[in-house]
């Protein structure tokens, strides 16, 4: 991130200002077009730094980020699109921003910006563990968090029956892929490796 933020603030009021390098979903941008932008979306965020202006706004049914590089603020509109895997994405986020501000139909194709229902189910699953985990005072246990959040209305087993069940096994698997989003795998997520189907280890 470019900048930090408090954890327990709304994403939809707060949200994130992520570096345009670790995030293909950041449009960069030069010129006065930010001004048409502004005009034609809602600002929802705004910040300052060497590099420029960070933008998030919200317009066409979806939220776009800007970065408005500071050593090009004047003159002719120019997009940058930085060579490398995510080309793609970047592209997508550029057409759906473009429109926006055009004025036109969201595009039909954005399916690049937005995870799966079932990746975004399974994230929210993810998210809700490290909640679970990081807010329980007394501690949870591994069968708690199966009974509760993974396996909802799971029928009572015995101690021994559940030590070596597969639902013991998914449970801890899922726990440490939470943990692992949370140290350094949302960086993939942001270059949206989560295109890829979810694996767990």
């Amino acid at each position: 991130m470019n900048f930090p933020i408090d954890p327990e603030l709304s994403a939809r009021s707060h949200p994130a200002i992520w570096q345009a390098g670790e995030n293909p979903n950041v449009v960069i941008l030069s010129g006065s077009g930010a001004v048409a932008a502004r005009a034609a979306c809602d600002l929802i965020a705004k910040r300052t730094s060497n590099a420029g202006d960070h933008l998030v706004l919200a317009g066409g049914g979806a939220r776009h980020r800007l970065l408005v590089m500071a050593s090009a603020r004047l003159g002719g509109d120019t997009y940058l699109i930085p060579q490398d895997q995510s080309v793609p994405i970047r592209l997508a986020a550029l057409d759906a921003f473009h429109c926006c501000v055009a004025g036109s139909a969201v595009p039909t194709k954005r399916y690049p910006l937005r995870p799966t229902t079932y990746q975004s189910q399974r994230l929210r699953l993810l998210l809700t563990i490290l909640d679970t985990l990081g807010r329980a005072h007394e501690g949870v246990t591994l069968r708690e968090i199966a009974e509760t959040l993974v396996y909802r209305g799971l029928s009572a087993q015995r101690a021994i029956d559940w030590k070596s069940s597969s639902q013991r096994r998914q449970t801890q698997r899922l726990i440490a892929e939470a943990r692992r989003m949370a140290s350094h795998g949302y960086l993939g997520l942001l270059r949206q490796n989560r295109l890829r189907p979810f694996q767990t280890h």
